[in-house]
Formats: structure tokens, C-alpha cells, sequence
């Protein structure tokens, strides 16, 4: 196997030097010239520009202060394994062409495997809080050879801190999705209602269900796609349960979205179980050309036509039902019904909206417009935070956040909803306070593996 292109140089380096480059140049490069100038292959480079990155401004905890640390922390993790691989770079350059291109610079790499257990969750608790807050200053220890590091206390610098009001209407409710019950079948309307139970069953063996009218059964083409009615556990941990639904902040929100909310090192998604069937038959339906319809169409006209024939081997009449032509059944009849559901159900599929709607079987409109019944809306929501905070095992993380935030003796005080309403709004002007209450998502730590 032939030696690496620029072996000394780690992943994480070069990561850095293809952002500063892109930022600061401010030009379109190909593969081949970012490859030639990073000494590296053009398969690293397409693996490089993969890297989500994301840009806060932060500040030093005195107002006359800088920022002078030059500090950059990684976190890779393998979408099969969900393994984690996180280390940090600290050192002199600046994140800028010069610092990782001309300049002869100073900086050291650290891997989190190198730290002991309780200096790794300390670490990690320091770099998740920066992503979305405030950093205390921290020192580590390596476990190797006592190499001691010293971390700065610094916070990310908010545009605008929403006030408590306007962060919970900015939210989420979650409700379960009721999806179209004919949605991904096939639809047959009866010259007459089914009257006799033996006639039913026959229909039945060959897919065909009855819908809320007698006279219509439908049949599914590319897999039943199911109700759901489980209860996941996300909902439980994320959302609070209100009048108008569950309700989560926009910022948890997103986070589930991107990828960011993990437990255990595993990313959180809401949605019901069996998504991935789910998903496979919206895709089937999404994707399919007019060949597959016609293909799909066959095979509905074969069932059809088995349940004349089974009908007619015991003594029952399918014409009562069916529409015959010369002795045969007459499947022109049914034909372009059938080809308009297949083209209509294929153009509801390539709605992304409706899509993610089917395959997560929940729906997540954003908190409307309540008027004057927004004081009834968060008065049940505080009432909610008020009865979830107090348990002795906190199941949901808002309430639990919010728990350690007030402390037992201040919570005993708290008489109801209205007053756990006011006291928020006051302990919402005190920043660490803020901060802590609006990450509360992010509470769970990822163990390197």
C-alpha cells in the first residue's frame, strides 16, 4: 500500500486549512487544485468538505477582555458504528490562510482517548456547552504522561437573547399523524354493497378491504403503510405536555433535524416505530415510472379477477359486484381510475411536507398564533414543568433542567402554574440561568468508544 500524501499532517489539520482557505479566498476551487495545494488526494478533499461546520462569536467573561485562544475541537462519528472519534487542536494559528499556510506556527493535538474517564466527560461537558452557551475555564489532566491543559472560560456571544414568551411561541407542537387511509392503494367502488359475510371473505383473501362505505374496498400496491399508536420515549424526554399538544422548543427541534441530538452517542429522531418500512414504500411510490404503474395495475386486475373465479367456484355471483363484458371481467372499466390514483398518490409522495409526515407518522406544526388564549396555553405548560420538576426521577429534560435551575426549596414555594409562569420570567433575565434552561436537549453526553 503506497504511503500516504503529507502523512505528518492529521485530519483535523487539514479540515482547518481547507475552511480558512474557502473562507478567506472567497473563490471556487475544483478537486484538482485543492488536492495539488494540499498535498492530498482529491478523495480527501471530497471527504473534507463533507465537515458541517458552524461560526459563533464568543467573548471573554470581562467586557474589557479578548478571545486570544486559538482552539478547534473535532467530533467525527461512524454513521454504521455510531462509534465517536473527538480530539482538539491548540496552539498558535489563527483560523486563517496565514496561520494554516504561511505562517510557521505551534500546535499540539489532542485526543480524547488520551484523557482519563472523568477528565474526557469534562472535556466534553466543556466543548458541548461553547456550542451552545457558556464555557467555565477547566483544566485536564492527559493520562498518559500528566500533561496538564488549560482550557479559557468563555461564552458565545448572543445576537439577542429571546425573552421566555417568545422562545416558547417560537416552538413546536407535536401531534400523531393520521394518515390517508388510501394513500398507497388501490381503490374498487362495487356495483352494490357487500350484504353477505362469505362474500367479504373472498374479497379479503386477496387483499381487498373494506373503506367506511360498503360499496368501496381498496387494496394496497406497494405495502400497507400502517396507523402507529405507540408511545416513544422521545416524546416523554423532549416535549411537554399542554392543551394544544406536546410542545418542544424550536432550537431542540432543529437539533433533531440535524443530527445533533443524540443519547448514548445515538441521534434522536421523532418519529414512530417502523419509519424505515415506511419510508421504503413512500420511496417505491415516489420513485415509480409508468412501467411500474402498469406492472402494479396488473397485479391488481390478477386479484380481482382470482376473486371472480373463487366466487364463481362457490356458487356465488361476482357480476352482483364486479362489471362484466361478454363473460369476462371488464378491467377497462377500472383501468384509468386506477392509473389517476397511481399518478396522484406519486405527486402527494414528492411532497416533502407530506413525506415526512408519512414517514415519521407525527406531525410538528410551529405554536400558532393563540391570541388571548396564550395565557391559558402557558399556564398549563408551566403547570406541566411545575408537576414534571418536582418528581424524584425527572423523566423529562426541560422539567429537569428547569428543577436543577430553581433548586427543591425554591420549587416547594411554587403554588401553581401562574406562579411557576412568573418566576420563570424572572429567573429568565439571569444569562447562565437562560442559557442553561434553553440547551436543556443537550444535556446528554457522548462517550468515546
Amino acid at each position: 500500500m503506497p504511503e500516504k500524501i503529507d502523512s505528518y499532517r492529521s485530519y483535523g489539520q487539514k479540515v482547518i486549512s481547507l475552511f480558512a482557505k474557502l473562507l478567506f479566498t472567497g473563490r471556487n476551487y475544483s478537486l484538482s487544485e485543492l488536492a495539488t495545494h494540499f498535498a492530498c488526494s482529491r478523495q480527501t478533499i471530497s471527504r473534507l468538505i463533507k465537515v458541517r461546520t458552524t461560526i459563533h462569536r464568543v467573548k471573554a467573561p470581562e467586557a474589557s477582555g479578548l478571545v486570544h485562544a486559538k482552539l478547534y475541537f473535532f467530533h467525527w462519528q461512524n454513521k454504521t458504528s455510531a462509534k465517536n472519534l473527538r480530539k482538539f487542536y491548540l496552539g498558535s494559528p489563527n483560523a486563517s490562510l496565514q496561520g494554516f499556510g504561511v505562517h510557521s506556527e505551534v500546535l499540539a493535538e489532542i485526543n480524547f482517548k488520551a484523557l482519563s474517564p472523568e477528565m474526557r466527560k469534562l472535556a466534553s461537558g466543556y466543548f458541548k456547552s461553547l456550542s451552545s452557551g457558556e464555557s467555565e475555564g477547566i483544566a485536564l489532566t492527559t493520562s498518559s504522561d500528566g500533561v496538564r491543559i488549560w482550557l479559557p472560560e468563555i461564552y458565545r456571544a448572543l445576537p439577542g437573547a429571546p425573552s421566555f414568551d417568545s422562545w416558547v411561541r417560537a416552538g413546536r407542537l407535536c401531534h400523531r399523524y393520521s394518515p390517508d387511509t388510501g394513500f398507497g392503494k388501490l381503490i374498487v367502488k362495487l356495483r352494490k354493497p357487500l350484504s353477505k359475510t362469505d362474500d367479504e371473505e373472498v374479497f379479503a383473501r386477496q387483499g381487498f378491504v373494506r373503506e367506511t362505505r360498503r360499496e368501496m374496498l381498496q387494496r394496497a400496491y406497494a405495502g400497507a403503510i400502517e396507523p402507529t399508536d405507540d408511545t416513544p420515549q422521545w416524546r416523554s424526554k423532549y416535549f411537554v405536555e399542554t392543551d394544544y399538544g406536546d410542545w418542544t422548543s424550536n432550537d431542540c427541534f432543529v437539533a433533531q433535524q440535524d443530527g445533533a441530538l443524540k443519547t448514548n452517542g445515538r441521534s434522536v429522531i421523532f418519529q414512530a416505530l417502523g419509519a424505515q418500512d415506511r419510508s421504503a414504500i413512500l420511496n417505491k411510490i415516489r420513485d415509480a415510472e409508468d412501467a411500474e404503474h402498469n406492472e402494479w395495475i396488473a397485479d391488481f386486475g390478477d386479484a380481482l379477477a382470482k376473486v371472480a373465479e373463487q366466487m364463481k367456484d362457490r356458487g356465488l355471483k361476482p357480476e352482483e359486484y364486479l362489471y362484466f363484458k361478454s363473460g369476462h371481467l371488464d378491467l377497462l372499466k377500472y383501468k384509468q381510475k386506477w392509473q389517476n390514483k397511481l399518478q396522484s398518490d406519486r405527486a402527494r409522495a414528492r411532497i416533502p411536507e407530506f413525506y415526512k409526515r408519512m414517514e415519521s407518522g407525527f406531525a410538528f406544526p410551529l405554536v400558532p398564533p393563540l391570541g388571548p388564549n396564550y395565557e391559558e396555553f402557558i399556564h398549563g405548560l408551566c403547570t406541566t414543568l411545575l408537576r414534571g420538576a418536582r418528581l424524584l426521577r425527572r423523566r423529562n429534560y426541560l422539567a429537569k433542567t428547569i428543577g436543577n435551575v430553581l433548586g427543591t426549596e425554591q420549587l416547594s414555594e411554587i403554588e401553581d402554574g401562574a406562579e411557576m409562569y412568573e418566576t420563570l420570567l424572572e429567573v429568565w433575565k439571569d444569562h447562565k440561568s437562560r442559557l442553561r434552561i434553553m440547551q436543556f436537549h443537550l444535556d446528554e453526553a457522548d462517550d468515546d468508544e
